[in-house]
C-alpha cells in the first residue's frame, strides 16, 4: 500500500522535505499533482506520523492519502 501526503494549508501534495542547515528546521516544496508528491510504503507510515511536530505545522494540518 502507498500513501502520499497532503498539506491543507497548501492545498497541495507534498513532493520533498528539505532541512534548511543553518537554522535546523524543516520545509516542504509541494506539488497539484498527486503523481509527482513523494510516495511512501505503509512501513514508512508510522516513521512518518511526527512529521507536523517536525514541520511545526497545527496538528491534523497533514492527511496522508492513500494512492
Amino acid at each position: 500500500m502507498m500513501f502520499v501526503i497532503f498539506d491543507k494549508n497548501k492545498n497541495s501534495y507534498v513532493k520533498e522535505i528539505n532541512k534548511r542547515i543553518v537554522t535546523c528546521s524543516y520545509y516542504v516544496d509541494t506539488t497539484k499533482n498527486a503523481k509527482s508528491a513523494f510516495k511512501f510504503t505503509s512501513e514508512d507510515y508510522e516513521r512518518l506520523r511526527h512529521l507536523e511536530e517536525l514541520l511545526k505545522y497545527e496538528p491534523y494540518t497533514l492527511e496522508f492519502r492513500e494512492v
